[in-house]
């Protein structure tokens, strides 16, 4: 039976946070641009190879960083079948969402724990929408015709 989940390789991503110190975003006043670093980091850590995608996926975090917030939207791509490239989203969400302002859950000080805390919602969320739109499945996109 096939994965249908995006996972990531924990140890793997904090031993790239600590050797390549990419910006992982922390939410505090200082960062300007949030989203964009969320961003960015999930783009990295795919490219380091520490993030899994089910097959015939790829997942991309589209970034807004305005005055009046930041945010993103996480968007789920198929890569195979009779409509390679369609893309499916959940949405935009809220970067206040992702860092836990609301007292909810301790802040986390090390970069390595905040980058797997952040990569692993962002892949939950494209976890959601890929099962939403069963991409990556050439049956149904075959039986589209």
């Amino acid at each position: 039976m096939q994965d249908h989940s995006f996972t990531l390789d924990e140890p793997a991503i904090r031993r790239w946070v600590r050797e390549d110190e990419p910006a992982v975003p922390d939410g505090t006043a200082f960062d300007e641009n949030p989203a964009a670093h969320a961003a960015n980091l999930l783009q990295e850590a795919q490219a380091a190879g520490s993030v899994w995608a089910p097959e015939g996926c790829r997942v991309e975090a589209i970034s807004v960083d305005e005055l009046e917030g930041s945010g993103f939207v996480i968007v789920v791509y198929d890569t195979r079948g009779s409509r390679p490239g369609v893309g499916v989203t959940a949405g935009f969400t809220d970067f206040a969402t992702y860092v836990d302002i609301d007292g909810q859950s301790p802040v986390l000080e090390d970069d390595g724990d905040r980058a797997v805390e952040l990569l692993g919602r962002m892949l939950s969320e494209a976890t959601t929408t890929y099962r939403r739109g069963r991409l990556g499945d050439p049956s149904r996109t075959e039986r589209r015709r």
